[in-house]
């Protein structure tokens, strides 16, 4: 996918404070330009990497909202697999955020994100989704 494609996708999954961003195509530059790392300090290109897939924990630079980051640099190459190892490093970095543990006698918090990570990618990867216009998070960052 050539950068032209970058799109990026925001889901908030209700009962967790925070957003799930799913971002197609583009390149460390383009990732830049939106999100900050957790720590609020500059992404390295190192956090991004070019591989099939990526999840980090990042700050938006738009809503100023913390969340979890998953970047496929071409989603038509994501299949199954993929798109649950990027939902289960998705759901633990939220995990990790909020202060939750996983418990090995109560899954039901662990497998319900992932499962809901797992489906807004697929919904991206579907063109079920609507990408997010920069114009519009600027004035979202605004209100």
């Amino acid at each position: 996918m050539s950068k032209k494609n970058f799109k990026v996708y925001q889901f908030d999954p209700m009962v967790y404070p925070r957003f799930l961003w799913v971002i197609t195509g583009g390149d460390y530059g383009d990732v830049k330009k939106w999100f900050l790392h957790y720590s609020e300090q500059e992404l390295e290109e190192s956090d991004i990497s070019n591989m099939g897939g990526m999840t980090n924990s990042v700050f938006s630079k738009f809503n100023q909202c913390y969340g979890v980051l998953v970047w496929f640099p071409d989603i038509r190459l994501a299949k199954a697999n993929w798109i649950t190892h990027e939902s289960v490093h998705g759901t633990l970095e939220l995990f990790d955020q909020l202060g939750l543990r996983v418990d090995y006698r109560n899954q039901e918090p662990l497998a319900y994100l992932a499962g809901w990570i797992a489906e807004c990618i697929e919904w991206v990867k579907s063109g079920k989704a609507t990408a997010m216009k920069l114009e519009e998070t600027k004035n979202e960052s605004n209100k």
